[in-house]
């Protein structure tokens, strides 16, 4: 969606799981991601929806930042995790 910035995250959230599993990982095995909104004051959405995907505890360690997306895009993830050999 291009004005829906919970349909965004969603959407990124479920791309990350696809390619993680697609490489053999999983959302439980990030160790850390990095998030960028374009709008700080949609944090407490991104959170709410996050916490859904990354069940696991300890969560994975989070930095996020405000950033100036070019539009439409509003949320950003980059997701460190592991694969077993």
């Amino acid at each position: 969606s291009d004005t829906d910035f919970a349909a965004q995250v969603r959407k990124a959230l479920d791309n990350l799981k696809e390619v993680l599993e697609s490489a053999g990982s999983s959302l439980d095995r990030v160790l850390s991601v990095q998030c960028w909104l374009s709008d700080w004051g949609n944090w407490e959405a991104m959170n709410e929806i996050s916490v859904t995907y990354f069940t696991r505890d300890p969560k994975p360690v989070r930095a996020t930042v405000e950033s100036g997306l070019l539009p439409p895009y509003m949320f950003e993830i980059r997701a460190v995790a592991y694969v077993d050999d």
